[in-house]
């Protein structure tokens, strides 16, 4: 019995390791409620962008970058710090870009940030 917990003890915890180092795919898209998704204001942001609405994309980029926030503990032992870095630094110049009115290079924030989301986790 002695010998059982010997070897018990690393293996789980090596196990436990194993699974915060690689939940990040499954974490980023299960912690929050599912109307405050980061891909769910991401299509609002664009949406907006593309109808020209400023101050509501403003609104939601606001919103999105509530979630990321929230969303940063919980994922950041299992992606690359790079990766966290790059959707911070996306959303704060989609800021500047929606405050400037700039359809197009909001757009290339928004997805700038989208694909650095897409691989969170990778």
């Amino acid at each position: 019995m002695r010998s059982f917990v010997f070897y018990l003890i690393p293996v789980v915890t090596l196990a436990i390791f194993f699974a915060i180092m690689n939940g990040g795919i499954i974490l980023k898209n299960s912690i929050g409620e599912r109307d405050h998704h980061f891909l769910k204001y991401y299509n609002d942001i664009k949406n907006c962008i593309n109808d020209e609405e400023w101050e509501e994309a403003i609104a939601y980029s606001k919103k999105l970058e509530d979630v990321w926030k929230k969303k940063i503990p919980w994922i950041q032992f299992s992606v690359e710090r790079d990766q966290l870095n790059g959707i911070d630094v996306a959303l704060a110049r989609l800021m500047g870009f929606l405050e400037a009115r700039d359809k197009a290079g909001a757009l290339a924030e928004l997805y700038e940030a989208k694909r650095h989301w897409d691989d969170l986790g990778r």
